[in-house]
């Protein structure tokens, strides 16, 4: 029994020897003791606790079960950032298919104001031709105009601000444009 408390005192030396050279193997020892002045019980309780379940687990087993609870952290977290990559496309998918929709509503709204317009124009072409047929029927057709004889007050200079000779004069006027080019 002293030989190998011997032999395992100097496989100490030898040791720090080999590691800390530049330190000195009393400087060590003297550390250790103050380093045991200053355990308290429940430390020396924790540490002893450790010692009997490292000595008698399995600790392979134990380091299995850690990396294995590692790797099932890690799939939970590639999972959530999945699952978080996967709500952001969806958000952006809703937000890009409510813009199309929103931008189609507009352009319908748009096509419709355009539609009203044409339709307002519309009307409003066949109300004014209306009132125009409405006007010529109690102010006389243009068959009357054309049929009508030229009164000979109305061959006279400026006859033409007399109503019914305005009239005349512009359906039935003395002179064509083409026979009146020598005036110019």
């Amino acid at each position: 029994m002293s030989f190998f408390a011997l032999f395992s005192v100097l496989v100490c030396v030898f040791h720090w020897r080999v590691n800390y050279p530049e330190k000195s193997f009393a400087d060590a020892m003297r550390k250790s003791l103050q380093n045991l002045q200053h355990l308290d019980l429940k430390t020396s309780r924790s540490y002893l606790a450790d010692q009997f379940e490292y000595a008698f687990t399995d600790r392979r087993a134990r380091e299995e079960e850690e990396a294995l609870a590692r790797v099932r952290a890690a799939e939970e977290q590639r999972r959530l950032k999945a699952l978080r990559e996967k709500k952001a496309r969806e958000e952006a998918a809703r937000k890009a298919r409510e813009e199309a929709e929103h931008k189609a509503a507009e352009a319908m709204e748009r096509e419709q104001i355009q539609k009203a317009k044409e339709e307002a124009e519309r009307m409003a072409l066949e109300e004014s031709r209306r009132r125009q047929a409405v006007f010529a029927k109690h102010t006389g057709s243009t068959k009357r105009h054309t049929t009508e004889s030229r009164p000979m007050a109305c061959n006279i200079p400026f006859a033409y601000v007399f109503p019914k000779c305005g009239r005349l004069a512009k359906t039935q006027p003395l002179f064509k444009p083409e026979e009146l080019g020598f005036l110019q």
